[in-house]
């Protein structure tokens, strides 16, 4: 999920995840509604769910361009 994602009626879904990840860690969150984001595969760990971003992100360049390093810079273009 982008963290600027709002969707057509103006829901700011980083927001509202922000908020969950804040009840669960304080205790605070419903045990129905934490089933239901861990059924949608929730990452409760904000430094995790960039960790997998990331992952998510090298991975697709890795299959797109076929390896997993950066690309050389000619000099002069």
């Amino acid at each position: 999920m982008p963290a600027d994602h709002t969707d057509s009626a103006g829901f700011e879904l980083s927001r509202f995840i922000t908020a969950r990840r804040e009840a669960h860690a304080a205790g605070r969150l419903e045990p129905e509604w934490t089933a239901e984001l861990d059924a949608l595969g929730m990452i409760w760990d904000k430094h995790d769910a960039a960790w997998r971003a990331h992952l998510t992100t090298t991975t697709a360049y890795h299959r797109g361009v076929g390896r997993g390093r950066r690309q050389r810079e000619t000099p002069g273009t």
